[in-house]
């Protein structure tokens, strides 16, 4: 077969456009989270467990955001977990983290997405 060269330790994964013709990217299983400003990722940590994520990195600029990875490692539970987290009472948003590919541009060049 075409994927017997391959390692066997090799994970595959989907890619995604993150919207119509925009640029792929990969999902790493990261996901973010934040709560409104007043509410502390590390006071919230057992609900957050009772969803199946582990906090990854708490901010210490940003107490009330964390990154969070699934508890069994998985991407694709990551991903399927994401309504859960944000059904979540305070929970303003939840994103996964999504690996693009990096485009050089000139100093010169005006962002590819210019801020509204």
């Amino acid at each position: 077969s075409a994927l017997s060269g391959l390692p066997s330790d090799l994970i595959v994964t989907p890619v995604y456009r993150l919207e119509p013709n925009g640029p792929q990217g990969v999902p790493s299983g990261n996901l973010f989270i934040r709560f409104r400003s007043q509410v502390s990722v590390e006071g919230r940590q057992p609900e957050i467990e009772a969803c199946g994520f582990s906090i990854r990195e708490s901010l210490s600029y940003a107490p009330h955001a964390a990154w969070l990875r699934s508890q069994d490692g998985n991407i694709a539970t990551a991903l399927n977990g994401i309504a859960k987290l944000r059904d979540l009472n305070d929970v303003e948003l939840v994103e996964p983290q999504m690996l693009m590919r990096r485009v050089r541009r000139s100093s010169n060049a005006p962002p590819s997405n210019p801020a509204p």
